[in-house]
């Protein structure tokens, strides 16, 4: 879709604006026909003469134009100028009118029944009023909002601004040009040998770590010296995705956006653009930034923070994108290969073999041995061979077999909490980096989201993690230390001289660290200077957004997860890009902290003391263990949730909540259209939930969502007078603004393409799920526990198959079952996979007519409301259940705006306008 400002745009403005024109007439005559109709059934005494007039309404009435009052009663979906849906009143009309004609000769139809007919007829007729009314209202909303973003004022902006709140920006955008100034133009040469000497001694330690650096070195050093230079030529297929991909990134102005995706859907000039950047990768040697220095502006960003875009030309941007990408996939392939050689610590010591032979002859819980094969076809059936001979008579008498040897981790019957914890980093590690596949058809995996600095699959994830593993540690080990941490600007602080060290590390050819020397080293401008700006070089640092800043922060921090895991006897680091985490017990985070400390002194980064906190839990409440000096003090924060020490649990961080509502408070009121305001409201809704507060999971409690149900509550109270919320406060806006007052609640939270202004609720979801999460987490362990002692009962009191004696000999006790339980409990396996459960919503299934509604619902792919209920998503079937029966009652259908009166270029301006924002608290 073409920006706001463009010819483009103006023109789908028109075409909406002659199509709202034409909706004002047509309603215009149907109110004066329908008057004329209203006022001649007033008119007649008898009940007979006021249906048939009705009848012959919506049969046709004079002067109404095709698709008007005027239609065919047969044709029912096309009276009154609105599509009704209502097939079910085609054979309904038909009765009443063969019946009404019978009753000129009998009297089948009573007085009552006709009544009950004029009322069905009046109310059809009002239907189609409301219809008319609320498409007019739409339009009307729609055009204020156009209206609005066609103005100089908001096409600048981008959003709707108070001159207070423009001044808070600007303020926040000046504060960090100073650090960015303060970073970027001052050089930090660091250590090199050290840095070399750290490296080659954390990569050097044991054989395993030498021959896995060599393999990464050999593969690393063969992609740039002949795979990447001899690519034969970029396909289509690679460039049009790498363009999709670029435009999800905040580097590209607004501008270059719809440049680049004008590009995109030209397929001349894509093919013509891949053989532009293949003479660019055959020339590496000769490029440069440009003449001219590269402009800079303080931008939001996707995350709702301020940052400094280098506003690049459009090829340059995608040359480099590209090269991101393809430098930043095969790292990603090799490090997730390194993770997966004996170089890397495993999670848990090795359990004792001993312990395992006892553990299997007393449970007998291993995988049974395969089957022998079936015996061969009669045709190649060979008789068995004869019997061994008898042994001597001098022979020693035979020795017992030796119990098997203990089967390897994968043969377990069961998931142990160590399996799901080294899956769950496994599907975690290193996901800032993209995958691409060099198959037939070669493609960039766009599903993982490289270019902002979070995965939003662990950033969920992690407060399920944090909570589960506080009740097994503290269960099984008495006491849980919990350390989160983060690099202090670790995207403007990185010297260049520790990137280029590093990637030399790993093999990277001298060609290529030219290449990302003269990349780093970029001239600048900043825009807001004018012509006559000063021209600086980055000397630290990486740009904002690019494919290859995300590499080489990766690489970098690839070394620091190493550094814990060899340091921490194979802890795991969980980190969203700099920001991380690491748990267990209390020695294994010192372990980890110190790994961490000596990482960030010679690679010459620093910890953001803001991020960085410990919390220590304990079992025993009454005699908590105190924290020891060797790890950082500050409290431990994801979003606005703050992990209590006592309860283990996260609580509300209401000082954040209320920081938020007085933001949001202030965007609202900024707001000059009602579309803008519900645009504005979605954001903070949709992306302050998303990203500050967890999901439902059974860790976490039923107590959590009602926490969470009653701080939406509070937000609500701070934002609107008393008891009014977010639905009353759109009504009334709107009865002022456009003289409709009264309008149904599925005319505010319906999705546009039907009519509706798609205000989200965020309770709606929570109340889904609410009655499906564990009112109790600990009762999990409980359980666990419970089976265990059932287990050991039950297997004491079997017969035994084989009369072979426990190995080593003594009882196999209950205690001896429930040691190393994390390598081998199928109960507590059990629980931690329950308590990491997000228990699926609940939503009823929809009446009979709602059901009928859904089937002449239009399609339109991304709407929300489909007509297969099963295929729409919890939250829009919470909206058609409690919304839909009220829709039905008023205009008789589901859907609000029928689709020829529906100003669809506006509807599909507006939706693609929606803001992006993403709001993360600098937690």
């Amino acid at each position: 879709m073409a920006p706001s400002s463009s010819p483009l745009s103006q023109m789908l403005r028109s075409v909406s604006s002659a199509k709202l024109d034409e909706l004002s007439k047509r309603r215009a005559l149907f109110e004066r026909q329908k008057a004329t109709v209203f006022k001649e059934v007033g008119a007649s005494p008898l009940p007979r003469d006021r249906v048939r007039i009705l009848l012959d309404a919506l049969n046709s009435l004079p002067g109404s134009p095709p698709g008007s009052l005027g239609v065919a009663v047969s044709n029912r979906h096309t009276l009154i100028g609105v599509d009704s849906d209502d097939e079910g009143s085609d054979s309904e009309w038909s009765n009443m009118k063969q019946f009404l004609g019978q009753s000129q000769h009998d009297s089948p139809v009573s007085s009552v029944m006709l009544a009950d007919w004029e009322r069905k007829l009046r109310q059809d007729i009002e239907r189609e009023g409301l219809k008319y009314e609320y498409a007019t209202l739409f339009g009307e909303i729609l055009t204020e909002w156009s209206s609005e973003q066609n103005s100089q004022t908001a096409a600048a902006a981008g959003t709707d601004t108070l001159d207070a709140f423009e001044e808070i920006g600007e303020k926040d955008s000046h504060e960090y040009r100073e650090v960015f100034e303060s970073y970027v133009f001052t050089a930090h040469e660091t250590d090199t040998v050290a840095i070399e000497s750290y490296l080659e001694t954390l990569f050097s330690s044991n054989p395993e770590s030498k021959k896995a650096l060599e393999d990464l070195r050999d593969e690393i050093k063969e992609f740039g010296e002949d795979e990447l230079p001899s690519v034969p030529a970029i396909s289509e297929t690679d460039l049009e995705q790498c363009i999709d991909s670029l435009l999800a990134t905040d580097m590209l102005t607004n501008e270059k956006k719809a440049m680049l995706a004008d590009l995109w859907e030209n397929d001349v000039l894509t093919a013509e653009l891949g053989d532009v950047l293949r003479l660019r990768l055959a020339s590496l040697d000769t490029w440069s930034w440009g003449k001219k220095a590269v402009p800079v502006e303080a931008r939001q960003g996707l995350d709702g923070k301020y940052e400094i875009y280098e506003d690049e030309d459009i090829l340059q941007a995608i040359f480099l994108h590209y090269l991101g990408v393809r430098w930043g996939s095969t790292f990603k392939k090799h490090l997730v290969e390194f993770s997966r050689t004996p170089a890397w610590k495993p999670l848990s010591k090795p359990v004792p073999n001993e312990y395992l032979r006892r553990r299997m002859h007393f449970l007998n819980d291993f995988m049974p041995p395969p089957l022998p094969p079936p015996p061969p076809p009669p045709s190649q059936y060979m008789p068995p061979p004869p019997p061994p001979p008898p042994p001597p008579a001098w022979s020693s008498p035979p020795m017992p077999p030796l119990p098997p040897p203990p089967p390897p981790p994968s043969m377990w019957m069961h998931s142990t909490i160590q399996t799901q914890r080294r899956a769950d980093f496994s599907r975690h590690f290193m996901t800032q980096l993209p995958s691409y596949s060099t198959g037939p058809r070669r493609c960039i995996d766009l599903s993982i989201d490289y270019v902002t600095a979070k995965s939003e699959t662990l950033h969920q994830a992690l407060p399920h993690l944090v909570a589960t593993e506080s009740l097994i540690h503290t269960s099984i080990h008495g006491h849980f230390t919990v350390l989160r941490s983060g690099l202090k600007w670790f995207g403007l602080s990185l010297p260049h001289s520790t990137i280029l060290t590093v990637l030399e590390f790993f093999g990277v050819p001298s060609k290529w660290l030219s290449f990302f020397k003269k990349f780093l080293e970029c001239p600048v401008k900043f825009t807001e200077d004018g012509p006559d700006g000063q021209t600086q070089t980055r000397v630290r640092g990486v740009p904002a957004s690019h494919a290859l800043s995300v590499l080489f922060g990766e690489i970098l921090l690839f070394c620091m997860d190493y550094a814990v895991n060899q340091g921490a006897d194979g802890a795991l680091l969980y980190r969203l890009h700099d920001d991380f985490w690491v748990w267990g017990q209390e020695n294994t985070c010192v372990e980890a902290w110190d790994a961490v400390k000596q990482f960030t002194k010679v690679m010459g980064v620093s910890f953001d003391k803001e991020k960085t906190g410990t919390a220590q839990i304990s079992q025993n409440k009454a005699k908590p263990k105190t924290l020891t000096d060797r790890l950082p003090k500050g409290e431990v924060r994801w979003g606005m949730l703050q992990l209590d020490s006592t309860t283990g649990q996260f609580v509300v961080n209401q000082k954040e909540v209320n920081t938020h509502t007085k933001e949001l408070k202030l965007k609202l009121s900024a707001c000059k259209s009602i579309l803008a305001w519900v645009r504005t409201w979605n954001t903070y809704m949709e992306k302050l939930f998303a990203d500050n507060f967890a999901e439902p999971a059974h860790c976490l409690g039923r107590g959590y969502v009602d926490t969470i149900i009653k701080t939406f509550e509070r937000f609500q109270r701070e934002l609107f007078t008393a008891n009014e919320g977010a639905t009353e406060h759109l009504r009334a806006e709107i009865a002022k603004r456009f003289g409709v007052a009264n309008i149904p609640d599925g005319f505010i939270y319906f999705p546009a393409q039907l009519g509706g202004l798609e205000l989200h609720n965020p309770l709606i979801n929570l109340y889904a799920v609410r009655n499906s999460v564990s009112e109790n987490p600990a009762r999990a362990i409980e359980r666990a526990l419970a089976d265990e002692e059932a287990l050991h009962r039950r297997k004491r009191r079997q017969p035994r198959k084989s009369l072979s004696p426990l190995p080593g000999g003594g009882i196999f006790t209950l205690e001896e079952l429930r040691s190393h339980r994390e390598d081998t409990s199928s109960q507590f396996g059990d629980a931690y996979k329950y308590l990491l459960t997000i228990p699926a919503a609940k939503v009823g299934s929809p009446t009979p007519e709602l059901t009928a509604a859904l089937d002449r619902v239009p399609y339109y792919g991304d709407c929300g409301v489909d007509s297969d209920w099963r295929d729409m998503g919890t939250y829009y079937q919470s909206v058609v259940r409690l919304y839909g029966a009220d829709l039905l009652e008023r205009v008789g259908s589901l859907t609000i705006v029928e689709e020829r009166f529906l100003p669809a270029s506006l509807v599909d301006l507006f939706r693609e306008k929606r803001q992006k924002r993403e709001i993360i608290p600098d937690d």
